[in-house]
């Protein structure tokens, strides 16, 4: 029997390849197909297709030498996830290029698409992780793609990013952060589907796409979390500004929390070996040109 090998799989977005490491990347495409019971029938005979939105998981392995295959790059995250339309819909742009799914056998090109949320965190002893959530709409794909989409088999390069590139500081003072046992930050667009339909439909479906026409942004929000020895009761306090700083090879960057409000620091927990406390946060912003996430 065949083998279909992981390592000939590829995920593009915007037309970059990213390394993503086995089990990290998942194509959510569900029919939901709808099934109804009919008086008259003994057994489910009737069926047709549902509203669809494929969605894509993925994990990139972060390595230090390039930015063109590292999302740790502060114009493509600012790009993606937080820069919005100065109008009344405020809305982010779809991702130039589209995004590409290929499992090493077949997959799928989708040119409509747009970020919805991703995550970072680190730990000592750790590579640096990052996640993102991406949602498709608009046209559906007439057929699989069969052929890698990318044939070009340049390697990708560089050492995984990992906990010492890390700098942590607490309203500028790095000494404030000294202790922390690991930290991980969500920021989300919360995307929400466009149902709406379209009066002749569109060139490659003159009726209606069983995809939304569009996703759309609504009120971002930023989580953070970051875990402590438990021998203080104020590692953190609410207003506080927090700066992660990764720097490794070709990559830079700073993630600021702008105004921390500490959500369990008054909770409590009994374990073994060493204690450990969580401080789970939500993230504001400080006006409305200054949003509860920076990345510079």
């Amino acid at each position: 029997m065949s083998i279909v090998q992981y390592y000939k799989s590829q995920v593009l977005v915007g037309g970059n390849k990213y390394p993503v490491p086995p089990g990290g990347g998942s194509l959510a495409w569900p029919r939901n197909i709808v099934a109804p019971a009919v008086a008259g029938n003994y057994f489910v005979l009737n069926s047709i297709e549902g509203l669809q939105s494929p969605i894509l998981d993925m994990t990139v392995a972060l390595l230090d030498a390039s930015t063109t295959t590292n999302p740790l790059v502060s114009s493509n995250l600012n790009a993606l996830f937080l820069t919005r339309s100065n109008d009344y819909q405020n809305d982010l742009s779809p991702i130039s290029g589209g995004v590409t799914f290929f499992d090493g056998f077949s997959g799928w090109v989708f040119p409509n698409a747009k970020a919805n949320s991703f995550s970072i965190s680190g730990s000592k002893g750790s590579d640096i992780s990052f996640s993102q959530n991406i949602w498709v709409f608009g046209s559906v794909p007439s057929a699989p793609i069969n052929v890698a989409p990318d044939t070009y088999y340049a390697p990708f390069l560089g050492s995984p990013v990992r906990f010492q590139s890390i700098r942590l500081s607490r309203n500028g003072n790095c000494a404030l952060m000294n202790g922390c046992y690991s930290f991980s930050v969500t920021a989300s667009a919360n995307l929400n589907s466009d149902a709406g339909m379209l009066g002749c439909g569109n060139a490659s479906f003159p009726y209606q796409s069983v995809f939304p026409i569009d996703v759309n942004a609504t009120m971002p929000s930023v989580s953070a979390s970051f875990v402590f020895q438990a021998d203080n009761n104020a590692y953190l306090a609410d207003g506080d500004v927090i700066n992660i700083r990764i720097t490794q090879g070709l990559i830079d960057i700073n993630f600021t929390l702008n105004n921390v409000v500490i959500e369990t620091g008054l909770s409590r927990d009994i374990g073994s070996g060493r204690q450990l406390r969580t401080y789970a946060c939500i993230c504001k912003g400080t006006s409305n040109t200054v949003g509860p996430l920076t990345i510079s």
